[in-house]
Parts: C-alpha cells; structure tokens; sequence
C-alpha cells in the first residue's frame, strides 16, 4: 500500500512507484493507466497532473478496469516519433497505444515467452523492450527519466507550467511530459 507522501522530488517519486508492488501483467497495468489517463483529461481537461497525481494514477492503474484493446492499435503510427510530436495528454495516449500494441504483438509472436526477454528484444513495431513488468517498468522509467537512486542526486519535480530553466540542473518540469519519458524510460532503460 502506497504510503501517504507527498511527492516534490525524484527520490520521492523513485521510493513511492518502486513500493507499489503492481501484480497484473504490463500489458494490462499499461490498459488501466491510459484509462485514468483519459478520465483526468475529461475531467481536468488541459490541466497537467502534478506528482502527486502522477503518482496516483500509477498507483490506481494496479487495480482500476483496463481499456479494452483495440485492433485499430496495431496498425497506428508512432504518433510521439513524428513531427510536430503531439504534447501533454494526446502525447501520452499516442505512447501508451503504441507499448500496448508492440506487447500485444511481441506476445502472439511468442516473444514475451523468451526467458532471456530481459537482455532485450526488438518490437515488431518498433523501438526496443528490456522491461515486461510493472515492476521494473516504472522503477527503469523513473531511475532512466528522474533518477532518485542515489542519495545526493535530488531533483525537485515542478508541476507546469510553473517554468523550468533549461540549465536548471535542481528542478525538472514534471507534468505529462515528465510521466511520457517515465513511460518511454520504463520501455527502455536497463
């Protein structure tokens, strides 16, 4: 159970998504995220999550009612590798269809069978995989995004769109954008 802390750095979000101990397979966590997802945005419309709220709709996604998979998934584009990349909640729909499609193909191809899955695989989508469950998804995606892994390596994680230096190396924005390269981090980071 995800204790009552408020998240305002990298090693907060880092210590609350690595408890969380989510027990469904990716596939289906992945589901449930992008329905919270799409809830927040009919009912908070343009306004960016905070890291409280991306912490509780990672949370929520262990348990809420998954999207139904859609066939049309597995013939879209890669909407956030085009240009001009879609932002804020289009962005994060447009990556989360596309992990749910390159798992739902790499499991009917046999691939997610592979016990050496973790060393890497390629998705027939596109892009490459080193991490197939809840778990190490979200701990790879905000160590890869955010870090909070090591002790002096604190960043405090700015809700937009309070602004962010470029050069700002003690504060990050941290909104749909942030959970979007948590999301592509939990892909990819090894």
């Amino acid at each position: 159970m995800l204790a009552a802390m408020s998240v305002r750095t990298n090693r907060d979000l880092y210590a609350q998504l690595t408890a969380l101990g989510v027990k469904r397979d990716l596939e289906t966590y992945l589901r449930a995220l992008l329905t919270l997802g799409r809830e927040f945005g009919r009912h908070f419309g343009a306004r960016e999550p905070d890291p409280d709220e991306v912490v509780r709709l990672l949370a929520a996604a262990a348990s809420a009612e998954p999207a139904p998979f859609e066939d049309a998934w597995l013939t879209q584009p890669r909407m956030w590798e085009q240009e001009p990349p879609p932002w804020g909640l289009a962005r994060f729909e447009s990556i989360l269809i596309g992990q749910i499609a390159d798992l739902r193909r790499m499991r009917d191809n046999g691939q997610l069978a592979d016990d050496n899955r973790y060393f890497g695989l390629d998705a027939p989508g596109g892009g490459r995989w080193y991490n197939f469950d809840p778990t190490s998804y979200l701990e790879c995606g905000v160590a890869g995004s955010v870090g909070g892994t090591v002790d002096d390596d604190e960043v405090e994680l700015v809700t937009p769109p309070t602004p962010v230096c470029e050069d700002d190396e003690a504060r990050t924005s941290f909104g749909w954008d942030g959970l979007c390269d948590l999301l592509l981090f939990g892909q990819s980071y090894e």
